[in-house]
């Protein structure tokens, strides 16, 4: 659960912030510059931040907090090759609105992620996703305040059995989501048939939370539990 403090922080961090109606990453790359974010993060927070992003999001993760702060990209600026000058036209985008996102708003894919957390928390496996809320909305953007996580490439639990291990290494292709070793802490903490059923549940109701299950989206909460940071998944 967030404290008074985090949501008072949060709420500080992205009050005043005027992003563009128009809010997502470069199709060809995935690329977004991210500059002007943090020149108006800086306006209102004193202390250490820094801005990743995914396709569907971006992220301000402030350092010495215990949140970070998603929102949602609505679509992605495209491209035209031109054949003349054997280059893109940089200067004359398109901005094609995403809508594959599972919530009311089908841009938004932070709603999409919050609604599958809520359909997995209700269905018994709430322990595998970080606490997740809306926090505010400002010029028509929502915002988002998502518990503070480490990617399975930021971070490697120590102590497994071998047995988890080889109960990881050792499932059949369906149940391979995520890697080996964050498989087997899954079986270590929460044992191998919580997984199993969550994979078959997921798939089961169609909830989509492992279709994009690259490095960067499943990982370990502070104390070293694993979690699926993004649940939402991504279907343009």
């Amino acid at each position: 659960m967030f404290t008074a403090h985090d949501y008072e922080v949060a709420k500080m961090i992205v009050v005043g912030i005027h992003l563009p109606p128009q809010l997502g990453v470069n199709s060809s790359d995935d690329t977004f510059d991210s500059d002007w974010v943090d020149y108006e993060v800086s306006k209102n927070y004193s202390g250490d931040f820094h801005i990743d992003n995914g396709v569907s999001k971006m992220v301000i993760i402030p350092e010495n907090e215990d949140f970070v702060i998603k929102i949602p990209f609505n679509g992605m600026y495209e491209y035209e090759w031109d054949d003349d000058e054997e280059d893109y036209d940089w200067e004359n985008p398109s901005f094609d609105y995403f809508t594959g996102a599972h919530a009311p708003d089908q841009t938004d894919y932070c709603w999409d992620e919050m609604l599958a957390i809520e359909k997995a928390n209700k269905a018994g496996f709430g322990w595998l996703f970080p606490h997740t809320e809306f926090l505010m909305c400002q010029d028509g953007i929502r915002f988002y305040i998502q518990e503070k996580v480490r990617t399975s490439r930021a971070f490697h639990p120590v102590g497994l059995s071998q047995n988890s291990r080889d109960t990881a290494e050792n499932m059949t292709y369906r149940y391979q989501s995520g890697n080996a070793e964050w498989r087997a802490t899954i079986v270590e903490v929460y044992g191998e048939d919580f997984w199993i059923n969550f994979v078959n549940w997921d798939d089961e109701n169609r909830v989509g939370i492992l279709t994009d299950m690259h490095s960067m989206n499943y990982g370990y909460d502070m104390s070293g539990c694993p979690v699926i940071l993004d649940a939402s998944g991504f279907r343009n």
